[in-house]
């Protein structure tokens, strides 16, 4: 009696290399509106982050390939309590008033205040 001899090969399909799509590095800013000097931050991911004191009408950027940060401002840069906004790459946040318990006037959030 001849037994033939079957093989089972039990395999994974290789998926597809999942490849991410190239993120090109785009500015977080944000522009100091009102009209007094305040400590601002700029921040993306988990390690990017920069901060320094903005007189009126000045900007800071932090320039990373993420596509969302955020941008605070505090009364200074002891404070522990502030404002901040989620921001998109490439868009410019306006501080146009600040008032304490994150209730800051922001050009995502308000009008710009008329002259």
């Amino acid at each position: 009696m001849r037994i033939k001899h079957l093989s089972v090969v039990v395999g994974l399909a290789a998926a597809p290399a999942l490849v991410p799509a190239t993120v090109q590095a785009a500015p977080f800013c944000v522009v100091n509106g009102d009209a007094e000097s305040f400590y601002f931050t700029v921040a993306s991911g988990v390690s990017n982050r920069i901060g320094r004191v903005l007189a009126p009408g000045e900007t800071m950027c932090l320039v990373a390939s993420d596509l969302t940060g955020t941008v605070s401002v505090f009364e200074d840069e002891a404070a522990m309590e502030g404002c901040t906004r989620l921001v998109e790459a490439g868009v410019t946040e306006t501080l146009y008033r600040y008032s304490e318990f994150d209730r800051c006037a922001w050009s995502s959030n308000s009008d710009a205040p008329s002259e």
